[in-house]
């Protein structure tokens, strides 16, 4: 038989393909056998303190929709997930949703890129994973230099017996053209996220369905028998469990209405009395303030469901160790009584504290705590566990100014007689507080109660509501359930009855319930009426500000600032609205006006004033730019917009002096100006300094040639 030359060719290519692909074959199927387990990757993150590196690559349209939608952002809102691509310890993955975290973490990045992050993995692409995980928690560690409080204060609610997240680290960068190319944003704190799976690893299999809520509500009020009011309370999983959110319900209802006896004899049916004991325990050991007990915000609700009890997470703790002051000292914070672990007088805390079976549960709680992880030894020999890991990574990043300041940031000053510490550095804090417990504990001293956020109890008088009351309460009712609609009917019918449409207050109302239903041109008209109606009110114009950044009218964002200050030249939002938007249109001299003004009517607003540094690297007035960014890292070593700021401010000179050299160059009778007759001479000149012939001009190209040296004479 003949072969045809082709098909033998064609038969040997495909043997040599496969020979090559068997090998190809064979490492795929031994990574995919080989690829790790949730607990194997994160165990590595989260035990063995490996940093992961993580660089992200965002498109420039995708960047300015999250930075815009940040800057209109309320209390308590997220902006949302967009596409970027992410590179994991080399994984790469496509179509992660990305978004930024954080209320004031957020507004502290200023312009920097190194906001706090959140990324999921599973947003746009279903089913994509990191090692069985969807979602991870970026922080910029806002407020704390030592970057280790959130590491440290889970551990001792770990000691203590909750659940709690690991918390690890990760080296960031990021990419958006024409802005950032693999810009390193420096180290982050990595948390883990707070899901039905995090609940089954942590319970077990029996709590994976439980309900978890995160709300950010000063008192828990009941709403009803209608298990969908409860979204209120901010819904995170298990949201169709009725039977579950009807447990919450019924602890509500109690909760506020129960008699003394009454209450103490339902109670424990439905609240984990030790779950709860032990997180009071462990926040009040660590001075945790902005939390619930202080805010109150930072925590998880759950509904086991494993036993259908109310249990209480803790949740975002890198102002832990008395970081979050409510204006009180070093030395006050770290002698806060441990009798009264809250300032503020949240219902079920105080029905709580009422039981004596409940106090033992926490006072035994204190006590074991003070006896084995919250020591000074303990601490200790963490902070130098940890402090080796965080330590060279911040020194690679940021030379010796970055370990300088951990440092600092840990040990602060040698403690004194007399002499209060810092309440920034963590060390002397611990050892002031240990003094403390042990103090109040052993009846030697007795702690310092807060007040500051007390606010008293109501006072619950039952009246007759007329029927426009009743239509007012319908209102106040809808919006805290979210039945926006339901609101704005009502309001209508207050308008239909009152037979005002023009009215201020009324208008303030509709403009808000659209808002928040996202009809942001219907609430522009409410509040373009309730202006009129007052003249000389901010929220109507506030109200007109967050509906023109939602829809991107970038032209009335900054005629409607402009009206702001008009009636407050000192308005903070609307002084950083106009300075961003004049720095997007690449205004720089208008911008800085607006974050001088923010820098001078608050110095300690680090972020507005590096945006004043930026503004002047700009303008090239790179001596003030110097001037400022060198202020902001005297206060804070690390800041990574300061010193991003600076490398720039370099990388300019060194162009300006190239520059210099240049004109100095064609510049042939020295006379510090180029006539004619130099600028016609010019290309022959730059030709001549072109010695390489690559078409530029480089900085040793300026310099003289030398001449090499003459032969030596022959003998």
């Amino acid at each position: 038989m003949t072969w045809n030359p082709r098909i033998l060719q064609l038969v040997r290519l495909s043997a040599v393909t496969a020979l090559l692909l068997v090998p190809a074959v064979s490492r795929q199927l031994c990574a995919q056998s080989e690829e790790p387990t949730y607990q194997q990757y994160w165990d590595r993150v989260y035990q063995d303190n490996h940093v992961l590196e993580i660089q992200f690559t965002v498109t420039r349209e995708n960047w300015d929709k999250l930075s815009a939608a940040s800057r209109s952002l309320r209390q308590g809102q997220t902006t949302q997930y967009l596409p970027a691509t992410m590179v994991i310890d080399g994984q790469k993955l496509e179509d992660v949703g990305l978004r930024f975290k954080g209320n004031s973490s957020l507004r502290s990045a200023g312009n920097s890129p190194r906001k706090p992050f959140k990324v999921d993995t599973n947003r746009f692409v279903k089913g994509q994973k990191v090692a069985g995980c969807t979602k991870l928690n970026l922080s910029n560690v806002f407020k704390d230099p030592t970057y280790l409080r959130e590491k440290l204060g889970y551990e001792i609610f770990q000691a203590a017996g909750l659940p709690t997240p690991g918390v690890g680290w990760a080296r960031l960068s990021l990419s958006v053209e024409g802005l950032y190319d693999n810009e390193s944003l420096g180290l982050y704190v990595l948390v883990e996220q707070l899901n039905d799976d995090f609940l089954e690893r942590r319970l077990g299999e029996a709590s994976r369905d439980s309900l978890l809520m995160k709300p950010e509500m000063f008192s828990w009020q009941y709403l009803g028998d209608d298990p969908q009011a409860y979204e209120a309370y901010e819904i995170k999983e298990g949201g169709k469990q009725d039977e579950l959110i009807g447990r919450f319900a019924s602890l509500l209802r109690l909760l506020n209405e129960a008699s003394e006896a009454d209450f103490a004899a339902g109670v424990t049916e439905l609240v984990d009395f030790d779950n709860f004991a032990s997180y009071l325990a462990a926040n009040a050991v660590l001075v945790n303030l902005d939390s619930f007990v202080g805010m109150p915000h930072n925590y998880y609700l759950l509904v086991d469901e494993a036993d259908g009890k109310l249990k209480i997470l803790p949740w975002d703790l890198n102002e832990c160790f008395g970081v979050f002051s409510i204006g009180r000292s070093a030395a006050d914070l770290a002698a806060w009584d441990l009798d009264t672990p809250y300032v503020i007088e949240h219902r079920i805390l105080q029905r709580l504290f009422q039981l004596d079976s409940f106090r033992k549960k926490y006072n035994a709680a204190v006590k074991q705590l003070a006896a084995s992880a919250f020591t000074e030894d303990a601490l200790s020999g963490r902070i130098k566990i940890l402090s080796a890991v965080v330590r060279p990574q911040l020194a690679e990043l940021y030379g010796d100014a970055g370990a300088t300041a951990h440092d600092a940031a840990v040990e602060g000053a040698a403690p004194q007689p007399g002499r209060r510490t810092s309440v920034g550095a963590l060390r002397p804090f611990i050892v002031q507080r240990v003094n403390s417990i042990n103090a109040q504990l052993s009846g030697e001293t007795e702690g310092i109660v807060f007040q500051s956020f007390r606010r008293p109890a109501p006072v619950v008088v039952p009246v007759e509501m007329s029927p426009l009351q009743k239509m007012w309460a319908t209102v106040a009712a809808a919006e805290q359930s979210g039945e926006y609609d339901k609101g704005i009917e009502a309001l209508q019918q207050i308008v239909e009855s009152s037979g005002s449409s023009d009215d201020g207050y009324t208008n303030l109302r509709l403009a808000w319930l659209h808002y928040l239903k996202g009809s942001y041109q219907l609430a522009v008209q409410h509040y373009a009426t309730a202006a009129i109606a007052l003249p000389r009110a901010l929220p109507p114009r506030q109200g007109l500000l967050a509906c023109y950044q939602a829809l991107g009218d970038t032209a009335q964002v900054i005629t409607t600032c402009q009206g702001i200050l008009l009636l407050d030249p000192a308005d903070y939002q609307a002084n950083k609205t106009l300075g961003d938007a004049y720095y997007g249109q690449a205004n720089y001299g208008a911008a800085s006006r607006y974050y001088l003004q923010l820098a001078t009517l608050n110095p300690n607003d680090l972020a507005m004033v590096t945006n004043l540094g930026w503004c002047y690297l700009q303008l090239r007035q790179l001596d003030q730019a110097a001037q400022v960014f060198n202020n902001v890292l005297a206060v804070n070593p690390l800041d990574a917009s300061a010193r991003q700021g600076l490398t720039r401010l370099s990388q300019m000179q060194r162009r300006q002096a190239v520059m210099r050299q240049l004109l100095t160059a064609l510049d042939q009778d020295q006379d510090g100006e180029l006539s004619a007759e130099e600028m016609a001479a010019a290309p022959a000149m730059l030709e001549k300094l072109d010695r390489d012939k690559d078409g530029t001009i480089s900085p040793a190209e300026l310099q003289p040639a030398v001449e090499p040296p003459a032969a030596p004479p022959q003998p």
